[in-house]
């Protein structure tokens, strides 16, 4: 969190989402995980996260604001 981002950190905050993800969620199938490299203007690292749903097997995703800056 008070790292700078480089593609290292990226790289960390993918698989951590993942192993979160996987060990939390049992009712989904996690298809890709995406840090959008940034941040962007706003101190913002979009976290895209494809997934299916096992039960109906609906695939969809979400996107989660990572604010690697302080907030106002």
């Amino acid at each position: 969190m008070f790292e700078h981002v480089t593609t290292t950190v990226v790289t960390e905050i993918r698989h951590a989402v993942l192993r979160a993800i996987e060990r939390c969620e049992p009712r989904i199938d996690v298809e890709r995980v995406d840090v959008l490299p940034g941040p962007d203007a706003h101190g913002v690292l979009p976290i895209d996260i494809a997934y299916r749903v096992r039960a109906t097997n609906t695939v969809d995703n979400f996107v989660y604001p990572f604010y690697v800056e302080a907030g106002p």
